[in-house]
């Protein structure tokens, strides 16, 4: 894990935190794309994730808990791997829904 930061970003008019993350190996680099559901919102930290999680649990609705990572290589394709993994997360039906029940 050689680089990570938290940014924003927006699938479809929703505004989502995630962690990115780029990681370097013997078999090239790749781009990583994470965040944590819990109780309908999403985070990027597992700190938040996990200060989220308690306060669901003490208010009767922690059912829902999950940790979403995506990748996609980082070579010199057409779009950039950032791209490639907005327009992934865009085509999923569910992601909205998921996300978003408790908004």
């Amino acid at each position: 894990r050689d680089n990570s930061h938290t940014v924003k970003i927006d699938i479809k008019g929703h505004t989502y935190s995630i962690d990115v993350t780029e990681i370097r190996s013997s078999f090239g680099r790749r781009l990583v794309w994470s965040f944590y559901v819990i109780d309908g919102k999403s985070v990027a930290t597992a700190i938040q994730a996990k200060l989220l999680q308690a306060y669901a649990e003490l208010f009767g609705h922690g059912e829902t808990s999950a940790f979403v990572a995506i990748s996609t290589p980082m070579t010199a394709a057409a779009h950039p791997p950032s791209h490639l993994l907005a327009q992934f997360l865009g085509s999923s039906p569910f992601l909205p829904a998921y996300i978003g029940k408790s908004r």
